[in-house]
């Protein structure tokens, strides 16, 4: 994995930090382990890299401590409806960025606006991601798998164009 791809990748734990998503000591580790072999160069980094599984509850603070070390930090606004919505907008751009896995960011973003009831300008990615889900329970086929990269490519567009909104929040 390339240097900026891991940092990619932090950013990423470090939003879904922020929204209250929890990320597995054993995955900050790993993180930390491909960021070393990266080149992504902190003072805490290969302590977080080095961890056992002993001493996996100190990866969090660890994992933080990284995180300020490379000046990665993810603002969200105090109000909730904004927090939710800065939050959407960090996840599509991941998606378009090819951080996050289409169908993974979909149900982000899915998971957020549900408070809010689905807004139109997030229906086409709701509807995409209830559809990707559908197929992931149905027997593997050609035409399953065409199926599955078509929605891929829509969720993928259809982030790009939550992107272009103006004005921002949406709502």
């Amino acid at each position: 994995m390339e240097a900026d791809q891991v940092v990619k990748r932090m950013r990423l734990i470090a939003a879904d930090d922020a929204a209250g998503l929890m990320t597995g000591s054993d995955r900050l580790i790993r993180l930390g382990l491909d960021a070393l072999l990266a080149g992504v160069d902190s003072p805490s980094l290969p302590l977080l890299a080095g961890l056992t599984r002993a001493e996996e509850p100190e990866a969090q603070g660890l994992f933080h401590q990284v995180l300020d070390e490379l000046g990665i930090e993810v603002r969200l606004p105090d109000d909730p409806v904004q927090r939710q919505w800065a939050l959407v907008r960090c996840w599509a751009g991941m998606v378009v960025d090819g951080v996050l896995e289409p169908a993974e960011g979909g149900g982000r973003i899915c998971w957020a606006e549900w408070w809010h009831g689905w807004p139109a300008v997030v229906r086409p990615i709701v509807d995409a991601v209830v559809r990707y889900e559908d197929l992931a329970t149905c027997p593997d086929s050609a035409e399953r798998q065409h199926e599955i990269r078509e929605l891929e490519d829509r969720l993928r567009n259809e982030a790009r164009a939550l992107l272009a909104v103006e004005p921002w929040p949406p709502v």
